[in-house]
C-alpha cells in the first residue's frame, strides 16, 4: 500500500472569462457568466515520500495578477504558496521535488524560493515557453512583455511519458492546453489521483454533450484541440471516479478540502 497523500493548496483566486473554460458557448450548450468569479489556483503537495513533492507552485501575489494579467479578483495576500506552506508547518526550502504541469504564470510563480528542489517539466513545454506564439507571450511572461519569467534561471530536469519521479509518482503526457502539458499520477492507499493541471480546466469538461455527440466537452482555450479532446477522454476513462481528477482550477475542491484537507 502506498503511504503517499495529497494536500491541495489554493494559492489565489482569479477571474477568467467564462469562454476560456467552455468550448460550446457558441451553440448555447453552456452559458457561463462573462467572467468566472473566485476561480482557485491549486497546487498539490505530496507527502509520505523520501522528500516533499509539489505539483506546480501556483499563482503570483494579487497585485501582480491585477497589474499584468487583468485578473481583477481580490483575495487575501496570504494565499501564496509560501504562506500556504507556512500554515502547515513547512517552508519552500523543505520541498525536494517540484513538477510543473506547464509553465503558464498562474502555475509556476515563486519558483526561486524553492532553493533545495529539483524541478521537472516536459522538454516541449520548456522549449515553447522560450519561443511561444505572440498570443502566448503574456501567459509565459516572456521577456518581450517586459516581465521576468518565474522560471528564469531555473535548471530543469526533463520528463516524458511514464517517467517516475519517486516511487508512486509518475508522468502522463497530456498536451492540448499547451504543447508540453503533463499530468502527475500519484498512487495513494485509496487509488491513483491524477493532478491534471489545465488538461481539464473545469469539471464540466468531462461531461458528455449528447446533442452534439461529444463524449467530453473541451475548454475554450487550447493550442491543439485534437490533443485536448483525446486527453480529456483518456483522463476521464483512467480515473477511478471524477473525485480522483484534481484540476488546478476546480471550484469544487474549495468545498471538498473544508472537510477533507488531505487525500489518502
Amino acid at each position: 500500500m502506498s503511504a503517499l497523500t495529497i494536500r491541495p493548496l489554493n494559492t489565489g483566486l482569479i477571474r477568467p472569462p467564462g469562454s476560456l473554460y467552455y468550448y460550446e458557448t457558441l451553440f448555447g450548450v453552456y452559458n457561463p457568466p462573462a467572467f468566472m468569479e473566485g476561480t482557485p489556483c491549486f497546487t498539490f503537495l505530496v507527502e509520505g515520500g523520501d522528500r516533499l513533492l509539489l505539483v506546480d507552485t501556483g499563482i503570483s501575489n494579487p497585485e501582480h495578477a491585477r497589474q499584468y494579467h487583468r485578473s481583477s479578483s481580490s483575495w487575501p495576500g496570504d494565499l501564496t504558496i509560501i504562506d500556504q506552506l507556512k500554515r502547515i508547518g513547512y517552508k519552500p526550502e523543505d520541498i525536494g521535488y517540484v513538477i510543473l504541469t506547464h509553465l503558464h504564470w498562474d502555475h509556476c510563480f515563486f519558483m526561486d524560493r524553492f532553493t533545495n528542489a529539483r524541478f521537472f517539466a516536459h522538454p516541449e513545454e520548456i522549449a515553447f515557453s522560450r519561443d511561444p506564439l505572440p498570443m502566448y507571450y503574456l501567459p509565459y511572461e516572456h521577456p518581450i512583455t517586459g516581465l521576468k519569467p518565474p522560471y528564469d534561471g531555473i535548471k530543469f530536469e526533463t520528463v516524458t511519458q511514464g517517467d517516475e519521479i519517486i516511487p508512486g509518482v509518475s508522468i502522463l503526457e497530456t498536451p492540448g492546453h499547451c504543447p508540453g502539458h503533463i499530468t502527475v499520477c500519484v498512487n495513494t492507499q485509496s487509488g491513483e489521483y491524477l493532478c491534471v493541471g489545465d488538461a481539464i480546466m473545469h469539471m464540466d469538461n468531462i461531461k458528455e454533450v449528447k446533442e452534439m455527440h461529444y463524449s467530453v466537452s473541451p475548454p475554450g482555450r487550447y493550442i491543439n484541440l485534437i490533443d485536448c479532446y483525446r486527453n480529456i477522454e483518456m483522463l476521464k476513462k483512467r480515473a477511478k471516479s471524477p473525485d480522483y481528477l484534481l484540476a488546478a482550477h476546480d471550484e469544487g475542491l474549495l468545498e471538498r478540502i473544508k472537510n477533507t484537507p488531505v487525500f489518502r
